[in-house]
């Protein structure tokens, strides 16, 4: 089970130094990173670091995998910060294809990798996995208040996620309410009912509220999936 994707900039937010860190300006094209040869890519960011020890204390994962794509050759390195200092966990050589790195042994520290080209290079995407045996049911019906003008946009990013795709095995797993007005508490009170007449149907095992005034990321709402999905016990309510 996938817990965490490496994400890039997109048009909700273009700001790169939340996303990664280059040496020089990263050259983007369709969701790919260029790099030229001798320079540096890192996922050491706000979007895309690994916190090893959260996963840790409040899910069942154990076992981490980090798989990556690339095109070209160069150094791979992992680090693991913790407090103030970063440490080499692991050193490794990139070709193209796909590289899968066991971090199971790591047990605390934010968890992101560089890569340095010896040649043009590409990186395609990556992500963090883990083997989940019975992953916990979830079903999530998300309920927007449109209190600024935008809830048209907000359910559009909503429903244009991986849990409205057919093919996905996530497909149904989130169900979308909107309502708009001018203030978000009795609008919440109407979308709860709304939820409540469904629940029999859809069986929802969580609600999500939020309003349109801010955005909403589809990788966000994945990772609350998937946190959803290992949470453990002690910790669902």
């Amino acid at each position: 089970m996938v817990i965490q994707n490496i994400v890039f900039p997109d048009e909700f937010c273009t700001e790169e130094s939340i996303y990664f860190h280059t040496d020089g300006k990263a050259d983007i094209e369709n969701g790919t990173v260029l790099l030229k040869e001798g320079e540096s890519f890192s996922t050491f960011a706000y979007m895309n670091v690994l916190d090893a020890g959260f996963w840790r204390k409040y899910t069942d994962v154990r076992d981490i995998t980090l798989r990556l794509f690339t095109v070209g050759k160069g150094s791979l390195k992992i680090y693991v910060r913790k407090e103030d200092a970063a440490e080499v966990f692991k050193e490794l050589e990139f070709s193209a294809g796909q590289m899968d790195i066991d971090l199971s042994s790591i047990e605390e520290g934010l968890v992101y990798f560089t890569l340095t080209a010896q040649e043009p290079s590409c990186f395609l995407r990556a992500f963090y996995s883990s083997e989940i045996r019975q992953p916990n049911e979830v079903r999530i019906a998300a309920a927007a208040a449109g209190i600024s003008g935008r809830l048209e946009h907000t359910l559009a990013v909503l429903e244009g996620s991986c849990f409205f795709e057919k093919e996905k095995a996530l497909y149904g797993a989130l169900k979308v309410y909107g309502e708009e007005g001018e203030a978000a508490a009795p609008l919440f009170d109407t979308l709860l009912f709304r939820i409540r007449q469904d629940q029999a149907e859809f069986s929802f095992t969580h609600v999500l509220f939020l309003t349109d005034e801010g955005e909403v990321r589809p990788e966000g709402l994945y990772r609350l999936y998937s946190f959803l999905s290992v949470v453990k016990a002690e910790y669902k309510d």
